[in-house]
């Protein structure tokens, strides 16, 4: 077992059927997935299979739905966070995000680096 399986991740997965992506959180992220493609996952029980196609690690559950919530309530930081923590492995999909959401993206990381200076 690595130091990664030990600390709360937060994760995207994606289905392949509908495209649809869900965020979530865990600390034990290889289980987590096998629960999402078995159907025991009420949010992601229809549209398996379910690839990793993001993924961050914290130090603390707290930190993990932290971030995991913000990701959920904001478009913009949703789209930046998944752009920036791609899973970069042959067997993961690549999240294609559309060019009319890239500029969103970028507005969205100057009005957040703004705010986080006060």
């Amino acid at each position: 077992m690595n130091i990664e399986d030990r600390r709360c991740c937060v994760y995207a997965v994606q289905g392949e059927a509908t495209g649809r992506v869900y965020i979530g959180q865990t600390d034990l992220l290889q289980r987590r997935l096998g629960e999402h493609n078995k159907g025991r996952v009420k949010s992601t029980k229809r549209g398996t299979p379910w690839k990793l196609v993001a993924r961050e690690y914290f130090e603390d559950r707290l930190d993990a739905r932290w971030a995991e919530s913000i990701f959920k309530r904001s478009k913009g930081m949703r789209l930046k966070w998944l752009a920036k923590n791609k899973v970069r492995r042959a067997y993961a999909s690549e999240i294609n995000i559309p060019i009319e959401y890239q500029n969103r993206i970028a507005d969205v990381s100057k009005k957040f680096m703004e705010i986080k200076k006060f």
